[in-house]
């Protein structure tokens, strides 16, 4: 029956999912979450990196029209601007996450299952070790803050001041996310030296 899979391409789906899954599953759970741990933010990464890999995969030999890449350019699109920003380092794993599938599923991949390995174990290791050094930038907390006055134009002394009395952390930076006067607080991004994992 013509619906039923080959089994050499079975095969080839079944190697190059499961690398593409284990890629993935380091890079977001030995590696981003612990740091992070934003687990809205893996589940999101996990999902849209299996879609993308099922996408390419299924597409492979087929003629993609103008009008379907751009629907699908457009989906994207829609989707990112109805939803809330998303920080940079977050952002980056979402990038690397749509990496790995597109590298594990686009057409020619076969060819090379250990090339494809290598690229694969290259991406994760370095994000590994890129986040272990200096390189990797400033750590970056949530938080809400009841103190709104010291978020006005010119206090930001007192501001960093407070919260690192209050947190413990060497502030160097703070973003403000949301106002709520009628609570009196605010949600703030505060960005902090390295100090290791996030608790």
């Amino acid at each position: 029956m013509s619906w039923i899979i080959p089994a050499t391409e079975l095969q080839l789906l079944s190697v190059r999912l499961t690398m593409n899954l284990l890629a993935v599953l380091l890079l977001i759970l030995a590696i981003y979450y612990p740091r992070h741990r934003r687990a809205d933010y893996v589940f999101s990464c996990i999902v849209i990196n299996l879609v993308t890999f099922l996408l390419c995969m299924l597409t492979q030999g087929q003629t993609i029209e103008l009008g379907f890449a751009l629907g699908l350019f457009a989906v994207f699109g829609i989707l990112r601007y109805r939803t809330e920003s998303i920080p940079i380092r977050d952002l980056t794993y979402l990038f690397a996450a749509i990496g790995l599938a597109i590298f594990n599923g686009m057409p020619g991949a076969q060819k090379s299952l250990g090339l494809l390995l290598l690229a694969n174990v290259a991406l994760v290791a370095s994000v590994a070790l890129l986040e272990v050094t200096r390189w990797a930038g400033r750590d970056h907390r949530a938080m809400v803050y009841d103190k709104v006055g010291l978020l006005a134009p010119g206090r930001e002394v007192e501001l960093y001041r407070d919260l690192a009395g209050r947190t413990g952390l060497t502030v160097v930076g703070v973003r403000v996310d949301r106002v709520d006067l009628l609570r009196e607080s605010a949600e703030l991004t505060v960005y902090h030296a390295r100090t290791g994992p996030s608790p």
